[in-house]
């Protein structure tokens, strides 16, 4: 209700909450809501499975699996409801961002390995909830659990889409390894895409595409130190190691 809380980097470069003892007001609401995402109610358990493609082959390629993400997102912008969704922002930090302007919901496709900013993404999307938007949330499952949590109930115009998580490196990793790669490049990075299909034909699961103002660098996972200690889970958030 103060603000009291700021989200700062630990020494690996993860964000976590911190809390000005000067203006907290020791009201509790953020013990309260933090240990609701344990609450068993706010997970509905699966009824039924389905297996579905999209049928958009451009789509599909532009897409890091199925693309089943566009299908529904399109959906929701169809009943004219917005999408909450992670992005790579003009500095690539990955970022949540609610919107119904179709090129950053392009943006929202693909795998982004690495834990997303979610800063007063869930104040936004409670806002527009009461104004009776639709809204389409993809994230993590911790992150459909803390939005749930935060909203202490699941709207009926609330749909939430999660992954099957791997668990998420450091954005503080993740910005040395671009400057890393942009030294060996010598060039600014502008783009980043984690599983990219341009090379379709060659086997793509793990195919990493860097964009630079003027090249183009494509680099398989075993070849990139980044993408190998996320596969083998070296470089996660502590709490990923022991995800309820």
């Amino acid at each position: 209700p103060v603000n009291a809380i700021t989200m700062q980097s630990n020494n690996e470069g993860f964000l976590y909450p911190n809390i000005n003892e000067d203006i907290c007001i020791k009201c509790g609401k953020c013990m309260k809501i933090c240990n609701k995402t344990n609450d068993k109610e706010i997970f509905a358990k699966p009824v039924k499975v389905y297996a579905a493609i999209n049928k958009d082959k451009e789509k599909l390629l532009k897409s890091s699996s199925g693309g089943l993400f566009s299908v529904i997102a399109d959906y929701i912008l169809s009943q004219n409801g917005m999408i909450a969704g992670c992005i790579f922002d003009e500095n690539l930090i990955a970022r949540h961002i609610v919107t119904d302007k179709p090129d950053l919901i392009n943006n929202m496709r693909g795998s982004k390995y690495v834990q997303s900013d979610t800063t007063h993404v869930y104040q936004r999307i409670a806002s527009l909830l009461r104004e009776g938007k639709k809204i389409l949330f993809t994230g993590t499952p911790c992150q459909v659990a803390g939005l749930k949590a935060y909203l202490g109930h699941i709207p009926e115009n609330l749909i939430t889409i999660d992954l099957v998580c791997h668990g998420v490196p450091s954005p503080g990793l993740l910005e040395k390894h671009i400057k890393w790669r942009q030294s060996k490049l010598k060039g600014k990075i502008i783009g980043l895409s984690f599983r990219n299909k341009s090379r379709i034909n060659k086997g793509t699961y793990y195919l990493m595409k860097l964009s630079c103002e003027n090249k183009t660098k494509y680099i398989y996972s075993w070849q990139d130190p980044y993408f190998q200690a996320f596969l083998q889970g070296q470089d996660l958030r502590e709490s990923c190691y022991t995800c309820p």
